[in-house]
């Protein structure tokens, strides 16, 4: 069954595919050799996986290639970098993505990296994998920290709300959490109830609780 990533990917490819195939791309020869050039174009673009994109995927626009050789690529580097599978780090494509300066580009393009960014964080927000350096970098991207954060389901009953706590537990009085602060901080209620509910189920995870309530009302 098609997913909803499944059909924003489709359109990434749709969308993008107005860039040609770069023939010529350049890099610097420090840096680029003829070998690393034959392994990025040993593949049809779908095919290509982290043996071939990941010294592109570093060197892009830097020194190797330009913002509309990495136009061409970006489907396929989406498509494994924001998944997180095979060790591809989501970091790497959105620090390319503020390189190249996306919000330039088409609107068309725009619409559809924006799409798919949402769309993987409704998933991610909610693992243990969340991480402030991740929402710091898409709070950058995007501008815009309500939408993030509307998608990150707080509920007590949910493996979610264990992630919110350890979230708050490790992040509160970090500088770069400014923004968040004021969305945990409304979450104390909340934090009170559960510590009275998990108090006799999960004594370790209500000693929890109770410090990150401590860390909220004595900061």
């Amino acid at each position: 069954m098609e997913t909803k990533e499944d059909e924003l990917i489709e359109q990434l490819y749709r969308i993008f595919s107005r860039y040609p195939f770069p023939a010529r791309m350049e890099g610097c020869p420090c840096c680029v050799s003829d070998g690393h050039l034959r392994l990025l174009r040993s593949k049809p673009l779908r095919q290509l996986g982290d043996h071939e994109l990941s010294r592109y995927a570093f060197k892009a626009m830097t020194t190797w290639g330009t913002a509309e050789d990495f136009k061409y690529y970006l489907p396929r580097l989406m498509e494994l970098y924001v998944s997180g599978r095979d060790n591809f780090d989501a970091r790497l494509l959105m620090d390319k993505l503020s390189y190249g300066k996306w919000r330039t580009w088409p609107a068309d393009e725009q619409e559809i990296i924006v799409a798919y960014l949402l769309n993987w964080w409704k998933g991610f927000a909610n693992t243990f994998s969340f991480d402030l350096d991740t929402i710091n970098r898409l709070y950058g991207l995007l501008g815009d920290t309500h939408v993030l954060l509307n998608a990150f389901s707080v509920e007590i009953h949910s493996e979610n709300f264990r992630n919110f706590i350890d979230f708050s537990y490790k992040n509160y009085h970090e500088r770069d959490c400014w923004m968040l602060r004021d969305w945990i901080d409304a979450k104390q209620e909340m934090l009170e109830e559960a510590f009275f509910h998990f108090e006799k189920s999960d004594p370790a995870f209500a000693r929890k609780i109770s410090d990150t309530l401590y860390i909220l009302e004595h900061s």
